[in-house]
């Protein structure tokens, strides 16, 4: 019998306590990774929350060796909204990015990964 993946079992382990739209979105998705996770359904909750705005999920923004990859963009308003877990961001990398990001007039809006939840449930208000 093959093994199966611990992480796929936790997810399910989880679903019980989930709404229909988590659940869905948990299976559309499958992330291998929480933050990304948690940035997809952030990403989702400001597309229904904010139809007008036309949002794009993993924004490729060219630099000039290479691009950044932006979590969430409004390229028409020139926003970047960033999911910041504690292991994927903080340092010179992020800080290079942000200031190249505002000397071509984007704003960049770090939301902490343990608020992104809370937002999502409206706990937390969040307004661009």
């Amino acid at each position: 019998m093959p093994s199966r993946n611990p992480r796929r079992r936790s997810i399910s382990k989880h679903k019980k306590k989930m709404t229909p739209e988590v659940k869905r979105l948990v299976t559309k998705h499958r992330s291998k990774s929480k933050k990304n996770f948690l940035q997809y359904l952030f990403f989702n909750h400001l597309k229904m929350r904010f139809p007008e705005k036309c949002f794009h999920y993993e924004y490729y923004f060219p630099n000039d060796y290479t691009f950044y990859l932006l979590d969430i963009a409004i390229p028409k308003l020139k926003v970047d909204i960033e999911v910041d877990g504690k292991h994927w961001h903080g340092g010179s990398k992020d800080e290079k990015r942000d200031e190249y990001l505002k000397t071509h007039g984007w704003k960049v809006i770090r939301v902490p990964a343990k608020f992104v939840l809370s937002i999502v449930r409206g706990e937390i208000e969040f307004n661009l």
